[in-house]
């Protein structure tokens, strides 16, 4: 199951004892400001949770293996996501997926 931006409310609000509505407005306002912050080439920490940043890629020769050719990847920055320690930490035994 994917928890979405209604479900993560719906759940903290419970939590909280909050209001539903305010609390799925208060995410998409963080949502917001999360990528504001990024577009400004800021760094962004959530808690122990993650960390996203930006990572400069160098120009370098690339091999294109549809077309089958060299082309100049130009450089750039990328975003990048690293767990924290309170996500890291985090092991789940594998799903066994066997069809009967």
């Amino acid at each position: 199951m994917t928890v979405n931006r209604k479900e993560l409310a719906r759940r903290t609000a419970a939590k909280g004892n909050y209001d539903i509505g305010q609390t799925e407005e208060m995410i998409k306002h963080l949502e917001d400001v999360i990528v504001e912050a990024l577009e400004n080439g800021e760094d962004v920490k959530m808690g122990k949770l993650f960390k996203i940043f930006f990572q400069d890629l160098p120009r370098k020769e690339a091999w294109d293996g549809l077309n089958q050719k060299y082309f100049i990847r130009e450089p750039k920055r990328v975003p990048k996501f690293k767990p924290l320690t309170r996500i890291a930490e985090i092991e789940l035994p594998a799903q066994n997926k066997e069809k009967a």
